[in-house]
């Protein structure tokens, strides 16, 4: 009995193995390569820094992201934990400050689905 059972799970795994679908993205975005994404339709947050102690406060320099889902066919949702800017620094650039509103920590941002390229708030959690 434990002899046909392991026989039959390991045939269920080699098949779904067997059957796996290859999965070629349209466009990819990571802070080591960017590709099918127009310059111009990257997500400006999405950068290297280094490696800062984490505050979970807002002012992290790092950019923290959580879930990339699909919305509908055309828009995608994807959720911002960090934008990596210091909303806090006095000397904070006025296009940081507005790279930092347009990308607010904690809130979702709408994505293309063909292109890759932030079309912009959907929801911003105002709660720490």
């Amino acid at each position: 009995m434990k002899k046909t059972l392991a026989l039959a799970t390991l045939a269920g795994v080699l098949t779904q193995l067997a059957s796996a679908q290859e999965i070629t993205p349209k466009w990819f975005q990571h802070i080591n390569e960017i590709k099918n994404v127009d310059a111009t339709n990257q997500l400006p947050i999405l950068k290297k820094a280094g490696q800062p102690a984490e505050t979970l406060n807002g002012t992290e320099t790092m950019d923290s992201y959580s879930q990339l889902i699909r919305y509908d066919a055309t828009r995608l949702l994807l959720g911002v934990r960090e934008n990596g800017i210091d909303e806090t620094d006095p000397n904070l650039s006025p296009a940081d400050a507005a790279t930092a509103a347009a990308y607010p920590d904690r809130s979702l941002i709408w994505i293309d689905a063909a292109t890759g390229k932030p079309l912009g708030l959907a929801w911003k959690e105002s709660l720490h």
